[in-house]
């Protein structure tokens, strides 16, 4: 979780463009106050009561998997894992893979009161930053792929095993398959 004078905290997701954000937002002055899946509840009530923004970016679960996926199985590996057994490792074993090991993956949805979409990332953090009175910021393209469509990656089991596990998140974000 990062913060800008009270003004503004931000809560990274991982695989979600989190790295570009936190660089938009260090550059405008933030400071770290809390790291992937903990949340500093003072500071971000602090925020809120100073009418401030609190935000994260949110993406389509199917693709988190998918990224995830590529990004914490090295080309060695992939031929000893298919997609498959993967999403029911991290199902079944979330241990093994520390971001999917709580009950939500966009755990600070519900300290929000903006949520920037992945999609639209780029207008939505040049939007806070202007709201507190601070310059845009051009976000870089942090580990972009050139893989095929996460939709090609599921058959109806893991597609249902993720609808299952991260429904929530779904819902609460408003993506679908």
């Amino acid at each position: 979780m990062y913060v800008i004078k009270n003004q503004l905290a931000f809560i990274a997701h991982p695989r979600v463009a989190s790295r570009a954000t936190k660089r938009a937002f260090l550059a405008a002055g933030a400071v770290r106050h809390a790291s992937h899946h903990k949340i500093d509840e003072r500071q971000v009530r602090e925020v809120l009561g100073r009418h401030g923004i609190v935000c994260c970016s949110v993406r389509n679960m199917f693709d988190v998997v998918v990224s995830w996926y590529h990004n914490c199985n090295p080309d060695e590996l992939k031929s000893r894992i298919e997609f498959p057994a993967f999403v029911k490792q991290i199902i079944n074993e979330p241990e093994r893979h520390r971001y999917f090991s709580t009950s939500q993956y966009f755990y600070g949805l519900p300290y929000c009161n903006r949520v920037f979409r992945y999609e639209t990332l780029q207008q939505d953090v040049n939007q806070a930053l202007q709201d507190i009175g601070k310059p845009p910021f051009q976000l870089e393209v942090v580990g972009q792929s050139n893989r095929k469509p996460y939709q090609e990656y599921y058959n109806n089991t893991t597609r249902r095993m993720i609808e299952n596990r991260w429904g929530r998140d779904l819902e609460q974000t408003g993506y679908e398959f």
